[in-house]
């Protein structure tokens, strides 16, 4: 996904936002703009393609809003609307290239927006329930009760909170860093906000700088090495998701027990991966840690694949972890 600055907005279903002294003007210093707008892509990607792989993949192009006082990534009510009322040349043709393959692939507007409301609450819901139990390890909480379709989740406090166990499903199986793009940018006076707006309801939910560590663990910040037993040189069969693609490092992301591996084609080229995004595959590879010195003692191991098979069409990103950082 691509976020783009647009000429005119239209009405929004929407959206991720900073706002505070900090935003005053509507800018955001440009290390933190990057931080954002690659968390909010990770965010809305990972429950955009748990509910459609195929939309998942394709990058789907959101807008940003600079006005005084905030900043804001908003969801238009109309995506194939908004598609039309880009201006600039530049983005005209990255946005023209990106309406041409949603329709290309069936997609509706009103399929579209449906699909973005539901990732976009599933974020919220995912805020709102860290927020009420203090901490992201969703597979660790055992105390839930069922009631009817949905889950009753209580905090420490004695506090409860309801959500869908369809959702809970979904929410549970993300990884516990999964925000953490989203809240590095907060700060005393940077507060994030997350608005719904759901048959004309709206609702949203604020991070502060007090909250901010529920949600911007990193799973993979420790001295300890990942993986021991792969060690440099062994052949490996792996089976995970492919969580994203860089064509400019030409590497992939590969989810692997709860942590994603950094992954390079032996043959160098990206294009015949393009379509194993966010779907369930097994590789087949060798592992390397090589480090920057040159010596195979890095703590982080990266698998050089010769193979990347699809096994389900149908099992959609489990476990995507976020790691913005290429080991």
């Amino acid at each position: 996904m691509h976020l783009k600055t647009p000429r005119k907005f239209m009405t929004t279903i929407g959206g991720i936002k900073y706002e505070g002294a900090l935003v005053a003007d509507g800018i955001i210093d440009a290390e933190a703009a990057a931080r954002a707008l690659t968390g909010i892509d990770h965010a809305f990607q990972y429950f955009i393609g748990q509910e459609n792989p195929t939309l998942g993949s394709m990058g789907m192009p959101l807008p940003v809003e600079i006005k005084k006082g905030s900043w804001e990534a908003l969801i238009p009510s109309s995506i194939l609307g908004w598609i039309g009322t880009v201006g600039t040349a530049s983005a005209a043709t990255y946005i023209t290239v990106a309406a041409k393959k949603l329709a290309e692939n069936g997609f509706k507007d009103e399929t579209i927006t449906s699909i973005s409301i539901k990732a976009l609450a599933l974020i919220q819901e995912l805020v709102k329930i860290g927020k009420h139990l203090g901490h992201l390890e969703l597979k660790k909480v055992t105390n839930v009760r069922w009631e009817g379709k949905e889950i009753i989740i209580p905090n420490e406090s004695g506090g409860v909170i309801r959500i869908l166990q369809d959702d809970w499903n979904k929410l549970a199986k993300a990884p516990i860093n999964l925000l953490s793009g989203i809240a590095s940018v907060i700060e005393e006076e940077r507060a994030l906000t997350i608005t719904v707006t759901i048959g004309g309801i709206t609702s949203k939910v604020t991070v502060t700088k007090k909250e901010k560590h529920i949600f911007s663990k990193d799973i993979d910040d420790d001295d300890d090495i990942l993986f021991p037993d792969l060690i440099d040189g062994l052949g490996v069969s792996l089976e995970g998701i492919v969580t994203r693609e860089n064509g400019r490092s030409r590497t992939l992301g590969f989810l692997y027990k709860n942590h994603v591996i950094t992954c390079l084609p032996a043959s160098g080229n990206m294009l015949p991966y393009k379509k194993h995004l966010y779907l369930t595959c097994r590789m087949g590879g060798t592992v390397s840690r090589i480090d920057e010195s040159g010596q195979p003692n890095a703590k982080k191991p990266k698998i050089i694949f010769r193979d990347l098979e699809i096994i389900s069409n149908q099992e959609q990103l489990d476990l995507e972890g976020m790691d913005d950082n290429e080991d």
